[in-house]
């Protein structure tokens, strides 16, 4: 009896604490970069690829808004996100290496879940302006490389992107997000930074009796949206 009575009055206590609750969905524009791939020999590092211009996508998706009191809320979200990056070959690489073309470029296209777990500060409530800031966890959906030199281009996705990169590219990514949004009556107006936490690329290859690391692709996103509140 008495463990029941406070289980009452703790949702008693979390229902007044709690001032509303909003849905709401959202759209928007992406604009992003893949870090530079790293590749160990020996123990030694070179950058063998290096951010190009950004690649410009889209997201989409829903939200909850929990809002407690008027500081302080909790903003889940599910969005569908379409992401990656252009990235050159370093400029000293071909140097290095004469068979490698010196204009090679790759175009990497990802969809991917999005899962935005952020917490919502209102400093200035009377502002309507939120800081959120929390992690974000991803699982792939779809994968897509384009390779391009010279008059050549070639495309790979699917098994034949998993093919041509083995087991080298992990389908989890996290990253942590820091934004800013807007509400007015039923209009939310938002923009954040992703920022990747991990290695989306990390594979050891074997060719003759050289052993190389390559490693990077941490994802990083810039996001615009415009969200409708129910």
């Amino acid at each position: 009896m008495k463990k029941l009575l406070l289980l009452f009055t703790a949702l008693l206590v979390l229902n007044s604490a709690i001032s509303q609750v909003r849905f709401g969905i959202k759209a928007g524009i992406n604009s992003a970069n893949l870090s530079d791939v790293e590749m160990t020999i020996s123990n030694r590092t070179i950058i063998m690829y290096e951010q190009d211009k950004p690649l410009i996508g889209f997201h989409a998706g829903a939200f909850v808004n929990v809002s407690f009191g008027n500081i302080i809320g909790f903003q889940p979200e599910l969005l569908l996100s379409m992401q990656g990056g252009n990235q050159k070959i370093n400029p000293s690489v071909p140097k290095l290496d004469p068979q490698i073309p010196d204009d090679l470029k790759y175009c990497y296209q990802f969809t991917y879940l999005q899962v935005p777990l952020l917490l919502e500060l209102k400093p200035i409530p009377i502002l309507k302006l939120g800081i959120l800031v929390g992690p974000q966890f991803g699982v792939n959906l779809s994968k897509k490389a384009t390779e391009t030199y010279s008059v050549f281009k070639k495309t790979v996705s699917g098994s034949a992107f998993d093919k041509e990169y083995g087991n080298g590219f992990k389908n989890l990514n996290t990253s942590m997000v820091f934004g800013l949004q807007y509400t007015i009556l039923k209009l939310n107006v938002g923009a954040r930074y992703n920022l990747g936490l991990n290695n989306c690329l990390d594979a050891d290859m074997r060719e003759g009796f050289v052993t190389a690391n390559m490693r990077g692709w941490k994802q990083n996103v810039l996001q615009v949206n415009l969200g409708l509140l129910f």
